[in-house]
């Protein structure tokens, strides 16, 4: 069977429009898979920026909270949560050999009884307010050192980190040690309290 030309020409015309048509029809199918596969990603995308939002933020959460934990150590070396006595023993001696340059020769405590002061209470009798739980303990402190190293005792005592009111300063003339080393040393009785939180 001889095909002519024009059957020739009406076959491969016809096979061209199958072609075109199939490849046109994949060309589309592949086109819709291309639009679903964009919108899918745009989502991811979307959906990434969200999740990179959120550890953003749980990073400044975090760092928020480190600094609110060293808040509450500090305040917790402000006003401890216990009396801390041999703690604070350790800082009363520390201020005086490596801050004062003075000797420290000891200290007594006692605890004060509870004096609870409103504020309505303060503010009629020119006290402080002290709050309910807030627990005060009478420490006398005993320094043998020269006026100037009493100053830079008070002063460190002032700056250090516990709260800490000294309440009355006593001093006796130490005279053998004094003219000894050509100074004048006093032995210094300082009465103070401190607080502390009861929990």
């Amino acid at each position: 069977m001889a095909l002519s030309s024009r059957n020739l020409t009406l076959l491969l015309s016809f096979m061209a429009v199958v072609v075109l048509g199939g490849g046109g029809y994949f060309a589309y199918d592949q086109y819709g898979n291309m639009e679903i596969k964009k919108t899918e990603l745009e989502t991811k995308q979307t959906e990434k920026e969200a999740l990179e939002q959120e550890v953003a933020d749980l990073n400044t959460l975090i760092t928020e909270y480190q600094k609110a934990k060293a808040s509450v150590s500090e305040v917790n070396n402000i006003l401890p949560s216990k009396e801390a006595l041999p703690e604070l023993i350790y800082q009363l001696e520390d201020i005086a050999s490596k801050e004062a340059g003075v000797l420290f020769e000891g200290a007594s405590f006692s605890e004060v009884e509870d004096t609870t002061v409103s504020a309505a209470q303060a503010a009629a009798s020119g006290q402080p307010a002290i709050k309910k739980g807030l627990k005060k303990v009478a420490v006398n402190v005993g320094v043998r050192g020269t006026y100037t190293g009493l100053k830079q005792y008070l002063d460190a005592l002032q700056e250090n980190m516990r709260l800490i009111d000294v309440t009355s300063v006593e001093f006796s003339s130490n005279v053998e040690e004094g003219e000894a080393a050509g100074l004048n040393v006093f032995d210094y009785k300082i009465g103070m309290l401190t607080y502390y939180q009861e929990q």
